[in-house]
């Protein structure tokens, strides 16, 4: 069911149907440990064979960045322990996302950066990966007060 959804590019509201959607929305975790008997639990026709479930929130400081979303064909197949082991999986993935945003933010910028300098667009100082700095022709190399700030 899970390649099904990926070739057809699932996706879940925030706040929409099923239990993804709940703990989108509110950023706390539910459990399911019976799905037949839940109010909130979607019976996705990928996935009929579920009978209980657990979603924890990803959340990186208080914003919601996704969710990390447990099924199993047991019916009461989650313990206290999987709550807080899986809590702490669903801490780290939303650690590991929000670096990798970063990353990527940091990538886009310095690449737009790159293309300004190369059309010789920007004027000023470049901090370099390495450390070192970098100036444009379009400042005076000589200003006693850039010199000051930049040491």
């Amino acid at each position: 069911g899970g390649q099904q959804m990926l070739a057809r590019h699932h996706q879940l509201k925030v706040g929409g149907t099923g239990i993804v959607g709940y703990v989108a929305l509110t950023g706390r975790p539910r459990i399911a440990l019976d799905t037949s008997a839940d109010v909130i639990f979607f019976n996705n026709p990928d996935l009929p064979e579920t009978r209980s479930e657990i979603s924890l929130p990803l959340k990186y400081g208080n914003r919601i960045i996704g969710v990390l979303d447990v099924q199993s064909l047991l019916p009461s197949a989650f313990s206290s322990e999987d709550i807080d082991t899986l809590s702490t999986l669903a801490n780290q993935i939303a650690i590991v996302l929000q670096n990798m945003q970063i990353v990527e933010e940091n990538r886009f910028i310095a690449s737009r950066n790159v293309k300004f300098i190369q059309k010789g667009e920007a004027s000023g100082y470049a901090f370099q990966p390495d450390g070192s700095i970098t100036t444009s022709t379009n400042l005076p190399d000589d200003n006693p007060a850039l010199k000051k700030a930049l040491a």
